[in-house]
C-alpha cells in the first residue's frame, strides 16, 4: 500500500521520508533527482496504524525523524545513518486518537504535536533518547488539529484544525505556552496546512476551500496599512469633540 499521507526532506536536502497508511515510514536517497533509491527497509513505526506525519530536526548534530500515527504516538528516530534508522525513545503517548500535526522548531529541541482530540502537546527533544513532555496541552481548538508551524525564531507556534480557525500561541516559556490573542478566522471549511515566511513576517494557510490566505504578522505593517487607509479621517473637529483635553496630534501624522 502507498498510500503517503506527509513527505519531509532531511535538512541537508539529501534524504526524503515518507508516512505511509500501511503504518510505515519510507527514506529515500534524493541526492540525485534523477537516480532516487531506498535507503533502508521500511521502518515499521506505527504497527497496525497509519502513519499520519514525518518532520526531521537536527539535535545535537545528529539527524533526527519524528513520525506521528493513527495510533496517537509519537516515535523518534536516528538517522545518524540512514540505512540504519534506530529507534531512539520507546513510543510517546501523546494525543489521546489520531495525531494529525507534527512540527519540529528550528533549533531541533521541541517538537509540536497535534490530533484528532484538538489538543497540541509540547515535547523537549534536546536529549532525544529521553524526550520531556513541556507543560500541559495546550487547548482551545474545536475540533481536530491538522497543521503545525513554528516560526523561524521558534518564539511563537501556529495551528490549524478542522474548526475553521488558526490559533498562534507564544513559545517563548516552551513550559507555559499560551496563546496570541484570539484565533483568526475567515475560512467556511477546514484549515489544513500552515507555513512562516523565512523572516517569519508573514503566515500562509491552506484550507478546504482551495484557497491560500495571506497573513501580515508584522506590527509596523499594520500601522502603515492602517494609516495610509485612515488619513485625513481625524480631522481637529473630531479631535476637539473626542478628547477636547488634549492638544491636536493624530497618530499618522508623524507618518505623512
Amino acid at each position: 500500500m502507498n498510500n503517503y499521507l506527509s513527505v519531509s526532506f532531511s535538512p541537508d536536502g539529501r534524504t526524503l521520508a515518507g508516512a505511509n497508511g500501511d503504518s510505515t515510514v519510507r527514506l529515500w536517497d534524493v541526492s540525485d533527482p534523477h537516480r532516487v533509491r531506498d535507503l533502508a527497509p521500511p521502518i515499521k513505526a506505527h504497527k497496525g496504524y497509519w502513519a499520519t506525519r514525518v518532520a526531521f530536526g537536527t539535535a545535537r548534530g545528529h539527524t533526527v525523524l519524528a513520525s506521528a500515527g493513527a495510533d496517537g504516538k509519537l516515535r523518534l528516530w536516528d538517522l545518524s545513518r540512514p540505512t540504519r534508522p534506530t529507534a531512539l525513545a520507546p513510543p510517546l503517548a501523546g494525543q489521546d486518537n489520531i495525531a494529525f500535526a507534527l512540527a519540529f522548531s528550528r533549533d531541533g529541541r521541541t517538537v509540536a504535536v497535534g490530533g484528532s482530540d484538538g489538543t497540541i502537546r509540547l515535547w523537549d527533544v534536546t536529549q532525544p533518547s529521553r524526550p520531556k513532555r513541556l507543560g500541559p496541552p495546550l487547548t482551545g481548538h474545536g475540533d481536530t488539529v491538522y497543521a503545525l508551524a513554528f516560526s523561524p525564531d521558534g518564539q511563537s507556534l501556529a495551528s490549524t484544525s478542522f474548526d475553521r480557525t488558526v490559533r498562534l500561541w507564544d513559545t517563548h516559556d516552551r513550559n507555559h505556552t499560551r496563546p496570541y490573542g484570539d484565533p483568526l478566522t475567515g475560512s467556511t471549511n477546514w484549515v489544513n496546512a500552515v507555513v512562516f515566511s523565512p523572516d517569519g513576517r508573514t503566515l500562509f494557510t491552506g484550507d478546504g476551500e482551495f484557497t491560500v490566505r495571506v497573513l501580515n504578522l508584522s506590527v509596523q505593517h499594520a500601522v502603515d496599512r492602517i494609516c495610509a487607509t485612515t488619513d485625513g479621517v481625524l480631522t481637529p473637529a473630531i479631535w476637539r469633540k473626542s478628547v477636547p483635553e488634549l492638544p491636536y496630534e493624530p497618530p499618522c501624522a508623524a507618518r505623512n
